[in-house]
C-alpha cells in the first residue's frame, strides 16, 4: 500500500519523479529519516519504517528485491500486479 500510494506521492511532492531509479531517491529518503527522532534510542535518525503510520506499518510478509537502477514506478507497478494476481488489495 505505502509504496504504491503515498510513497510515490511523497516523491512527486518533493520534486522527484516516480520514473527515477531507486538510487536517485536514496538521498531523498535519507533526508527524511535523518530529521526524524528514533523511538528506540531517542536520537536523530530513524529507520524509514518508524515514519509510517496506521496500517502502513505492519509485519513484513514478503521480501522485495530490486536493482538500484530500477525505477520506483516499475516497483510500484509490479507490486500492484502481484497484489491483483493473488487477490490482495493495495489499499490495505
Amino acid at each position: 500500500q505505502h509504496i504504491c500510494g503515498s510513497f510515490v506521492e511523497d516523491v512527486e511532492a518533493a520534486g522527484s519523479s516516480p520514473a527515477s531509479p531507486i538510487y536517485e531517491l536514496e538521498k531523498l529518503v535519507a533526508k527524511w529519516t535523518a530529521a526524524a527522532v528514533c523511538p528506540v534510542d531517542g536520537q536523530l535518525g530513524a529507520a524509514y519504517v518508524y515514519g509510517l503510520e496506521g496500517d502502513q506499518r505492519c509485519a513484513a510478509t514478503h521480501l522485495l528485491s530490486y536493482s538500484s537502477v530500477t525505477a520506483l514506478q516499475d516497483v510500484a507497478d509490479s507490486l500492484k500486479q502481484h497484489c491483483n494476481e493473488v487477490g490482495t488489495s493495495t489499499d490495505k
